[in-house]
């Protein structure tokens, strides 16, 4: 709810400088990529999420909690890629606890 302005405003704007099947086309994939993020995003939160068999969750919830602790650190997509924070130099490679340990949703430590 925090970025429904943003993104109404972006989804107008879309169709104010794009032809309307490009304005189309671009609404519904960023409308994708924000869902899935927020829903990883709100995945993260939840103990024994039904994702937690996965080890890219789990990598990409730690990395999201060591954001937690650090705010100006692995700041990605909501988990779904870190490219950004590799190029802004933002990134920290993180220690990813034991598939349902009570480190898994605490500050992890960072790789050395």
């Amino acid at each position: 709810m925090v970025y429904g302005p943003l993104v109404l405003l972006l989804a107008i704007t879309a169709f104010v400088i794009l032809p309307f099947r490009y304005a189309v086309i671009f609404d519904v994939e960023a409308l994708t990529v924000l869902s899935v993020s927020t829903y990883l995003h709100d995945s993260f939160h939840i103990e024994d999420h039904w994702l937690e068999r996965y080890d890219w969750f789990l990598k990409q919830r730690a990395l999201h909690f060591y954001h937690h602790g650090h705010l100006k650190k692995n700041m990605s997509l909501s988990g779904i890629d870190t490219t950004m924070d590799k190029c802004m130099r933002t990134f920290v490679p993180v220690i990813v606890p034991a598939r349902h340990s009570k480190q898994a949703c605490t500050v992890p430590q960072k790789m050395l």
